[in-house]
């Protein structure tokens, strides 16, 4: 019980955290770092939650425009990234490219992994790497941080973590962030 009540405390301390340091700002943009159905799956998530969000499944650096907030869903399909016509390393390099452009241009990227363990896998590992320490801020499900990774990246590169224990408490957690 104390152990239940510890995870719980960090939880709320790490939201409490992420909503003192990162406030999310329109228009907020989605796109995949890996090309998975994760993205399509938060974009509705989001909708559902009252959340104004437009997915464009390979935002590139020119596609930025005004946008505000920059959801970048961790994790990466092959039969996705060989539906889109590009490889692994395509999917580096436009990452790279829209990383680079959003930070000189000061949007807010948030770096999002709700597909767990399934998403954590050799396929992902480059992508969720490339892009977990240029985020302003961390929002992980507990199955997609078993082995601790998240809490690395965060504690090395000063992220905020935002670990939360369900997929479907990623868009109220997200809401919490917006200004308003």
């Amino acid at each position: 019980m104390r152990l239940l009540a510890g995870i719980v405390l960090m939880l709320v301390s790490a939201l409490a955290l992420a909503q003192d340091e990162v406030v999310l700002r329109q228009p907020i943009v989605i796109t995949s770092a890996g090309q998975s159905a994760d993205a399509t799956v938060l974009n509705a998530l989001l909708r559902r939650a009252g959340v104004d969000a437009e997915l464009v499944e390979e935002l590139t650096a020119a596609d930025l425009g005004d946008t505000g907030t920059l959801l970048l869903v961790l994790g990466a399909s092959q039969k996705a990234l060989g539906a889109a016509g590009i490889d692994s390393r395509a999917e580096l390099a436009r990452l790279d490219a829209l990383l680079s452009a959003a930070e000189e241009a000061g949007v807010v990227i948030v770096g999002v992994h709700i597909g767990g363990e399934g998403r954590r896998g050799p396929l992902s590992e480059p992508f969720i790497a490339a892009v977990a320490g240029r985020t302003h801020l961390l929002v992980v499900t507990a199955e997609g941080n078993a082995d601790g990774y998240f809490n690395g990246v965060s504690e090395s590169e000063g992220v905020p973590l935002v670990l939360l224990e369900r997929t479907n408490e990623v868009p109220g957690a997200i809401a919490e962030l917006v200004a308003d």
